[in-house]
């Protein structure tokens, strides 16, 4: 609608990794991408952060993995090496950053000479903060987009025994 009024003809290309999102962005196949904070420590002046979305502080700061308690049943050791994967990203991060962005670089092709701005590694709660005013938000904005097929009671989402829930807004 408002692409419309302002004479942008936009198109959506899904794109898998940021990666992906990158090449697209520099080599001119793209103007905008939506993306997470190192891409901006890749390009440094030559993009700009124009939005951040309500979603964003609660997807990259605290996001979650979820799988249906079929797989977990079925699966249970595959669930338990992925959450020691986890784990051991977590500590390198926290450990040692410089490593962590050296493994980001690798597995996304990028050169770490090539980080104009610092590079922001993803921060970690003790406990876990788990961003329920920005998942709510969320929610509203899918729900009105009609894009669920079924109501969800987002207050159930967050289990206190293992997360902190912050409602406020930031």
């Amino acid at each position: 609608m408002v692409a419309g009024v302002l004479g942008v003809k936009a198109n959506i290309i899904s794109a898998a990794t940021d990666a992906d999102r990158l090449s697209m962005l520099v080599s001119g196949k793209v103007d905008v991408i939506f993306s997470s904070p190192p891409i901006e420590a890749r390009l440094g002046d030559d993009i700009r952060l124009v939005y951040t979305a309500s979603s964003s502080k609660y997807l990259w700061n605290s996001c979650g993995w979820w799988f249906k308690p079929d797989f977990v049943k079925a699966h249970p050791e595959a669930v338990r090496k992925f959450v020691q994967g986890l784990a051991m990203a977590r500590t390198l991060i926290l450990k040692n950053p410089d490593e962590a962005i050296k493994v980001y670089s690798k597995y996304n092709k990028l050169q770490d000479s090539s980080y104009k701005k610092p590079f922001v590694l993803p921060k970690f709660d003790n406990p876990p903060v788990v961003y329920t005013y920005g998942l709510e938000k969320t929610y509203r904005l899918i729900k009105e987009h009609r894009e669920l097929k079924r109501e969800i009671d987002t207050r159930k989402l967050v289990d206190g025994r293992f997360a902190k829930s912050l409602t406020e807004p930031y």
